[in-house]
């Protein structure tokens, strides 16, 4: 619920901002030049795996762009947020996402952007009193305490718009669809029995926690908050 009422409010706060721009410079072109910016984004916190993400862009004037965003999560970050089976302060988590854009004339503080992301996340926790599904022997165990790790990579296909207050502000909404593999295995374990779930209820609510290794789509969709840090003349 969080989650979903941040990004409505920073939504309509763009589109405000965006419409009085656009219509204050309708007829300008989007004169990118080269600059170099910082973002963050403010969803991140509220994921199911927490994490402080932050970005760095730099444009080049032929509207391209590379950027990479970095994630690091932990225990002391959003802690209502991490599952109530966490013990203790064995929760962390490291995200890479490089990013290739190519940039869309449309006015002086509006453009719109497309191209690739590709993405490395690496999950580790420790937990007490839950179950998992494993792919390879199609069945859900149960323990009282395990080490779980999560390997998560591959690819997303991104469009979206940046809009530029002041030449010093920027607010980026985007989405995008793509691929995705994840591994995850179990180490330590304490008292592993067989559960009485069916595979097909643990697949559907445990998620990044099935042991194995699955393929499946992904999606993406988020809002970023940035300022400009250097800009040519």
């Amino acid at each position: 619920m969080k989650k979903t009422l941040a990004f409505v409010v920073i939504a309509i706060a763009v589109h405000l901002c965006t419409t009085k721009l656009y219509a204050q410079d309708e007829n300008r072109k989007y004169d990118i030049k080269n600059s170099l910016q910082i973002s963050v984004m403010p969803l991140s916190s509220y994921d199911s795996n927490p994490r402080y993400r932050v970005g760095l862009e730099y444009i080049i004037k032929s509207k391209r762009s590379i950027s990479v965003d970095i994630g690091y999560g932990s225990s002391d970050i959003n802690r209502e947020s991490i599952d109530d089976n966490s013990v203790g302060n064995n929760y962390s988590l490291l995200e890479i996402r490089p990013e290739f854009k190519k940039y869309l004339n449309i006015n002086n503080y509006i453009g719109f952007y497309f191209g690739p992301e590709l993405f490395y996340i690496n999950m580790k926790n420790r937990l007490k009193d839950d179950r998992f599904f494993d792919y390879d022997e199609d069945k859900t165990f149960s323990f009282d305490f395990a080490n779980v790790e999560m390997k998560k990579y591959g690819f997303h296909i991104k469009g979206g718009f940046k809009a530029t207050i002041a030449n010093i502000i920027t607010f980026d909404i985007y989405g995008g669809i793509g691929y995705r593999i994840r591994n995850t295995e179990y180490s330590n374990i304490v008292n592993q029995y067989e559960s009485d779930y069916s595979g097909i209820f643990s697949s559907l609510n445990n998620g990044y926690k099935n042991q194995g290794v699955s393929g499946n789509l992904s999606l993406a969709l988020g809002a970023r908050i940035g300022i400009v840090l250097w800009s040519s003349k």
